[in-house]
């Protein structure tokens, strides 16, 4: 059975949770090629898997220095532009696979359902709420119709968020983050973390939106006063060089989900895969999300958190800091093949 799994080309979070299920899926013979954006697919290849570039010019939001969104008709007119030529390009390749699964590649998506191919739909975004004008909310209210439809259509939804519609075909699995074989004190020593050091990471997640993140944390951090302490930075290269204290930074790492673990506490942006990585590895979180984003606003409003909680970061870092490890929940990737498995073998 080949299947071709499609990820969203938006940062790398829907690619962190794909390498959750294609790992376990691979475990049972699957033949799973993805297929994304180069940079999705330079993670993936990362991971031992093939992966087909088939998206370029992709939309990319507009953020202030302040990590504000701004010109969202623009950004909605351009998508709409990129998911039709992204169906043109769907249309070509789908019928070289037996299943195709998608997470949140609508383009992909809803080709797969056109042709009645078996597909899982991956997704924890429903309707959008970006439309600032009137304009813009007419054409976000009509594509919001448009999911709700094609949710109803897709044969197995992996719903990853509670405000899903009770649909048969709909299955609420969440969160679902990649495994680690290794102990949170293995993974500090690999990294040369001493066992005194208290790890801030410091992480805007896999796309260039959240560049804020990083300034107004250092800024924060740089006279907090917190003995023993290692910055720990992915991410924002260029403002290694403004980190005083005692710092590592990486451009990349593959496994971010190990470094949350290792650390204790992350400051973030309010992506979902990254607040789920630190819920599942019991790692306390301050989540600032971008202002405007309704879907990062959402995530952080769960948690307590909220765009102008940058202006007071060395307050939250210093509580948070010596709170202890929060109750971790449990990672439901499991849950999610055994729903996969069984439509596919239907």
């Amino acid at each position: 059975m080949k299947i071709l799994y499609v990820i969203s080309p938006i940062g790398l979070g829907h690619a962190a949770r794909s390498i959750a299920i294609a790992l376990e899926l691979n475990k049972m013979g699957y033949d799973i090629t993805f297929a994304s954006s180069a940079k999705v697919c330079k993670f993936l290849n990362l991971y031992g898997f093939n992966c087909m570039i088939v998206h370029n010019n992709i939309p990319d939001f507009h953020i202030s220095r302040k990590g504000e969104l701004k010109r969202t008709l623009i950004w909605m007119i351009k998508y709409i532009l990129f998911y039709k030529r992204m169906k043109k390009i769907a249309r070509k390749i789908i019928n070289n696979w037996d299943v195709v699964i998608s997470d949140e590649e609508f383009a992909f998506g809803n080709e797969a359902v056109e042709a009645n191919k078996k597909l899982v739909f991956i997704s924890d975004l429903l309707v959008t709420n970006f439309a600032t004008n009137r304009f813009s909310r007419i054409i976000e209210n009509r594509t919001n119709r448009w999911f709700l439809e094609f949710f109803k259509r897709v044969p197995l939804v992996i719903a990853l968020e509670d405000y899903f519609p009770d649909y048969s075909n709909i299955k609420k699995i969440y969160p679902i983050v990649r495994e680690t074989s290794r102990t949170r004190d293995e993974i500090r020593s690999s990294l040369g973390i001493k066992p005194s050091e208290k790890v801030i990471l410091i992480s805007a997640g896999g796309g260039f939106a959240g560049d804020f993140i990083y300034r107004y944390s250092i800024q924060a951090l740089s006279s907090i006063g917190i003995e023993d302490l290692l910055i720990l930075m992915v991410g924002g290269e260029k403002y290694c060089d403004a980190i005083e204290s005692n710092s590592m930074c990486l451009p990349f790492y593959r496994d971010m989900h190990e470094l949350i673990h290792a650390s204790d506490l992350v400051i973030t942006t309010a992506g979902k895969t990254t607040i789920d990585e630190c819920l599942v590895y019991g790692t306390p979180f301050i989540a600032i999300p971008i202002k405007n984003h309704y879907e990062q606003e959402r995530n952080a409003r769960k948690y307590g958190f909220r765009y102008e909680d940058i202006h007071r970061l060395k307050e939250l870092i210093r509580s948070k800091i010596n709170s202890g490890r929060i109750n971790h929940i449990e990672n439901k990737v499991k849950y999610a093949i055994k729903e996969i498995i069984g439509y596919l073998e239907e």
